[in-house]
């Protein structure tokens, strides 16, 4: 079910393969990767990230969506798993305390 989200996530989201900036100026590159202060002294505006790096950041930030979803799902005490996929979809997009 992990890996149909993570698929899910990159369908939808695009994995763009260069640091860019988002609707809100942010710089982000991959799948919706909202680079870190740290990250944006590393990578500018319009440079090449390797899909090891975007990889990397999918599985980080996709991990805590999935956690928040897991954790949402049984508060709410909803016994659809296939719900946890568009739950994550919601915390990736929104941030885990979007409720």
């Amino acid at each position: 079910m992990y890996q149909e989200f993570l698929e899910h996530l990159e369908l939808r989201e695009g994995n763009v393969d260069h640091v860019y900036l988002d609707t809100l100026g942010n710089p982000t590159c991959g799948v919706g990767h909202l680079l870190s202060i740290e990250e944006c002294g590393e990578y500018e505006i319009s440079q090449n990230v390797s899909q090891t790096t975007r990889h990397k950041w999918l599985e980080e930030d996709a991990e805590k969506a999935w956690n928040a979803a897991v954790q949402q799902i049984q508060d709410l005490k909803i016994d659809s798993l296939e719900f946890i996929v568009a739950l994550g979809s919601v915390n990736f997009q929104l941030g885990t305390h979007w409720m």
